[in-house]
């Protein structure tokens, strides 16, 4: 236990010293809030869902793949492998870093919203921390996929970024599904991020907790786990 906070509090040092990994998940989504939230005001409640979502994209399919990538490309994770340190223990930290980032992302987003356009917490909030927590871990979990397929690092990032653009306008992260064509509506809904902001648009509107969009997250979870732990490869 001793080894993985030690690896964690050296991955977030890490961290912090990459302005790109910075910028993405702590100030872009900020960024899109002053720009909608300035003319959309009264209409916040709806938006910031959407941009919880993203910052979970954002951690999962941006950054964790691109650094994985790059520790296997550069030799780092074989050397590990070959240190008493688990495997778990080195991919474990990874998660935990990025949870962490993605929850001061989060954290900085809700703040800036509820101070300057007057957000309204979840009224389920309950559901919205459940839907969080899954929502994180199901983008993590595609997040080592692509890592694990990826030969190098710059591949990794390269469909990190090609699968999320397309998909935080589709599924309303950026853009509110209700502007979107029923066509487009439709495709956002069946993909990853689909349920999280569903799921997250229900909680904050008061609907309550919606169990298809949870148990579809826990599936994704489930299969993206299984799938990334067999072909992960660590040379």
């Amino acid at each position: 236990m001793h080894a993985f906070w030690k690896l964690t509090v050296t991955e977030l040092k890490l961290f912090v010293r990459e302005p790109l990994a910075v910028f993405f998940i702590l100030a872009f989504p900020l960024i899109l809030l002053w720009l909608n939230g300035s003319q959309f005001g009264n209409e916040v409640d709806q938006l910031v869902p959407g941009y919880v979502a993203l910052v979970l994209a954002t951690v999962g399919l941006t950054q964790l793949p691109g650094v994985l990538a790059t520790y296997r490309e550069r030799g780092i994770l074989r050397r590990l492998a070959t240190t008493p340190v688990p495997p778990a223990t080195v991919l474990g930290a990874q998660l935990v870093v990025y949870l962490i980032a993605g929850a001061v992302g989060v954290a900085l987003l809700l703040v800036a919203a509820t101070v300057f356009y007057d957000l309204a917490l979840p009224r389920a909030t309950a559901a919205a921390g459940l839907v969080y927590v899954a929502g994180a871990l199901a983008m993590c979990a595609l997040g080592f996929i692509v890592a694990a397929l990826a030969p190098n690092a710059r591949t990794a990032n390269a469909i990190g970024f090609v699968v999320y653009f397309p998909m935080i306008f589709l599924c309303g992260a950026v853009i509110p599904r209700d502007a979107l064509a029923a066509s487009m509506r439709r495709i956002g809904e069946v993909l990853p991020l689909g349920p999280v902001v569903t799921g997250l648009d229900d909680a904050w509107s008061g609907a309550g907790l919606d169990l298809t969009a949870l148990v579809a997250l826990a599936v994704m979870v489930a299969v993206a786990s299984v799938v990334g732990a067999r072909v992960f490869r660590w040379e």
